[in-house]
Formats: C-alpha cells, sequence, structure tokens
C-alpha cells in the first residue's frame, strides 16, 4: 500500500501486506498466514490494528517514531528492537512500550507469528 489514504482497511489469505504510506490516520490490517511490513512513519493521534494468526508483523519505524504499542503472541515471539527503550510491560508473549511521546495506538495481534520492532538504522 503506498499513496495517500487516510483510512484503511486491507486484508489477505497468505500474500504479503506491505504498507509503505504515512498518511494514513486509521488502519486495519489483518492476515491468516501472510506476512505484514509496515515501513513509513506514523501520524500523531492515528490508530492501527494488525492481526495475523501465523504470519509475521515486521515494522521498520524511523528512530524518532511517536507511538504506543500493545504486542502480543499466543505462540511466537517479540523482537523489540527498540532496546534502548524499557517495556511499559512486558511478558512471555506480550509488551507494551511507548516510542517517543506516544503519538499513534498502535495494536497487534498474532496467534503464531513473530513480532519486530526495528528502527531503520538496523536495516531490513
Amino acid at each position: 500500500m503506498r499513496g495517500a489514504p487516510e483510512d484503511v482497511d486491507a486484508s489477505t489469505i497468505g500474500g504479503v501486506l506491505d504498507i509503505a504510506a504515512a498518511t494514513s490516520l486509521h488502519g486495519r490490517f489483518t492476515s491468516v498466514s501472510g506476512d505484514i511490513h509496515y515501513a513509513a512513519t506514523m501520524r500523531d493521534r492515528s490508530l492501527f490494528e494488525f492481526s495475523t494468526h501465523s504470519g509475521a508483523i515486521d515494522f521498520l519505524l524511523p528512530s524518532d517514531v511517536s507511538a504506543r504499542f500493545e504486542l502480543s503472541s499466543v505462540q511466537g515471539v517479540i523482537d523489540n528492537g527498540f532496546e534502548q527503550l524499557r517495556p511499559a510491560a512486558a511478558g512471555v508473549h506480550t509488551m507494551r512500550v511507548n516510542l517517543g511521546a506516544g503519538g499513534a495506538d498502535v495494536t497487534v495481534r498474532t496467534f503464531r507469528g513473530t513480532v519486530r520492532l526495528r528502527t531503520r538504522s538496523q536495516g531490513s
């Protein structure tokens, strides 16, 4: 997904969802087994929801991103590439982390998929 959509609802069964539009205010992205890749900044007061059954959810974000993340995976791993920040709460398969002032709200749920938070300096 590219361009300038403000409201997005995108889903796939097994394909990959690539999101590179930084203009969205509301987004809902779902997949059964396909991966979801988010590589953009997040606007203040934006609201996003990402969910998969077994696909990975990968965020490649600028180091100055401002967002509150609530991440959960029943069986998958959560990989926090923003290691300099301590999570507000973390368990084996859950994590809440505030990046910057927390301008966007992001909820991520997966059953078996891996969730990754990375900065652009860490590459793709």
